[in-house]
């Protein structure tokens, strides 16, 4: 059995994506929060259009579902401490499974897209 490592170009790659990923959503959250804003409109629009974007960027930038996901969960976590009542944990978990979604899509589209690829390429030769 053939032990293979990644490079550390590669984890270093995925760690600083990571990294950017949790800031951004805490910066996403907090900032929302912050500005008081309409709570309808940042609770049902604003945050699962984030978190949906959020997913699909980071399937296809780091080509690991989890890596937005938990992105999304840490950084609700931690923008939402102050607050700390249950409402707003609801809706942290609602947006993990929408970053999920987001996350899942774009693997989707991904996978049909190299589908298509080798289909075309199987019939040009």
């Amino acid at each position: 059995m053939k032990n293979e490592h990644k490079p550390i170009k590669e984890t270093n790659k995925e760690s600083v994506t990571t990294i950017l990923l949790i800031i951004a959503s805490i910066g996403i959250f907090g900032f929302i929060m912050s500005m008081n804003m309409n709570i309808f409109l940042t609770l049902l629009t604003i945050y699962p259009i984030a978190s949906f974007v959020i997913g699909l960027v980071s399937y296809i930038v780091s080509r690991r579902v989890w890596i937005g996901v938990a992105s999304v969960l840490l950084g609700g976590l931690f923008s939402l401490l102050p607050y700390f009542t249950a409402d707003y944990w609801v809706f942290v978990i609602l947006y993990t499974f929408v970053s999920l979604l987001g996350a899942l899509i774009s693997k989707l589209i991904m996978y049909i897209g190299q589908e298509l690829n080798t289909r075309r390429q199987s019939v040009k030769q």
